[in-house]
């Protein structure tokens, strides 16, 4: 078990919303926290003798927090997608994610807007935690997208299922949705077939 103490007031009461907020983030992303383990730690948020008409209405703020927090990190990605930084380069004309240089790609030729899009989309998807191919150089309308090792997977339908329920979370997939298997399991292959809502 890990507790992080980092600005933390050990012995100060919070506030219900400020409550909410911080058990939203322990939504974001996969951090190996069973669905039982979120349970038992609303339940001690909430107090003992808490019963399940307040349970539920604490997981409908949880719920409201993390789409919140959802939207505000797509479009922080959407809006640092074109915006020098540690991450974010340029090289000529091209704009690239540094340390990928090397990074075995899939590249797609489209017209500059949609490989802008994609682009976008692709460092939303990253920045979401999502299982999709991620940015590598965008140079015009040829995108490269990072393109892990393809690997063959004993249950391929089981880990296509399990992506798209991960993505379904967070918008519309398209029916076409076309994926690249992994030893990590199924990434998107085209993350426009992802419509965030």
């Amino acid at each position: 078990m890990l507790i992080d103490f980092e600005r933390c007031r050990v012995g100060s009461a919070l506030a219900e919303s400020r409550r909410s907020r911080l058990l939203a983030k322990l939504q974001r992303q996969d951090l190996g926290v069973s669905r039982s383990d979120r349970l038992r730690l609303l339940r001690a948020y909430l107090g003992p003798g808490t019963g399940a008409p307040e349970r539920r209405a604490a997981w409908e703020r949880i719920r409201s927090e993390f789409q919140d927090l959802r939207r505000r990190d797509a479009e922080r990605a959407a809006a640092g997608a074109f915006q020098l930084g540690r991450h974010v380069g340029r090289e000529g004309s091209a704009w690239v994610i540094r340390g990928r240089e090397a990074s075995p790609v899939l590249r797609l030729e489209l017209s500059p807007s949609d490989a802008r899009d994609v682009w976008v989309r692709a460092q939303q998807l990253e920045r979401l935690g999502l299982p999709a191919l991620r940015p590598v150089r965008l140079d015009g309308g040829r995108i490269e997208l990072e393109a892990p090792r393809e690997s063959p997977c004993a249950d391929a339908e089981h880990a296509i299922e399990r992506a798209r329920r991960e993505l379904v979370r967070f918008g519309e997939l398209a029916a076409d949705a076309q994926w690249v298997l992994t030893a990590e399991g199924a990434r998107l292959r085209d993350p426009r077939a992802l419509r965030l809502r």
